[in-house]
């Protein structure tokens, strides 16, 4: 399945509940994080992984960095589990996006072979503030789930500018729900589970 660190893999890399990135009415970075939630896309064209290795893909203990799109809460739910991203990683609804999700981490468990439970300890950035890099930001941690459709819950633990009041702490709830056309996972990110 891996031949090298470029090949596409079937990795869920659930991003946390960050609350809810869906725009508001008057389109203010601080009203982005709703209670709706939002979608993130992750881009297999993006994913990079250094460590140790099996036939299978990265192993126990290996570092890995992926990127992808964010999406208001509720464009998976209106344009089908698996949608998102093009194979090539371009915005599949390049209107929608309204944010860029980077997620770093190491694989555990039995790293990617892993089969179900926690497989991937990870921080991850949202940022959603495109006019002013850094400054509209949530970040989360936690062991993430290889297993689809169970939400599991990330500590949020900082934020920037109109976020940092709302989302300094506190949990977003994550839950892998399908697999877009580049070859990740597609997620959820909500408040409540």
């Amino acid at each position: 399945m891996w031949t090298g660190r470029t090949k596409q893999v079937s990795i869920v890399l659930f991003i946390v509940g960050v609350s809810a990135l869906a725009l508001g009415a008057s389109g203010a970075p601080g009203k982005r994080f709703q209670n709706v939630g939002i979608d993130v896309a992750c881009d297999a064209n993006s994913f990079v992984f250094q460590g140790p290795s099996t036939p299978d893909g990265p192993a126990y203990g290996a570092s890995f960095v992926v990127q992808g799109v964010i999406y208001p809460g509720g464009t998976f739910d209106e344009h089908g589990v698996d949608s998102g991203l093009l194979a090539d990683g371009q915005p599949e609804f390049p209107d929608a996006v309204i944010g860029e999700w980077t997620c770093r981490g190491w694989f555990i468990g039995d790293g990617l072979p892993t089969k179900t439970g926690p497989f991937v300890v990870t921080t991850q950035i949202y940022d959603v503030d495109d006019e002013h890099f850094g400054t509209g930001t949530v970040v989360s941690d936690g062991k993430e789930l290889i297993d689809l459709d169970v939400p599991f819950a990330r500590a949020i633990t900082g934020a920037t500018g109109d976020y940092s009041r709302r989302f300094s702490r506190g949990q977003l709830f994550q839950t892998g729900i399908g697999v877009n056309k580049t070859g990740l996972f597609n997620f959820t990110f909500r408040r409540k589970p």
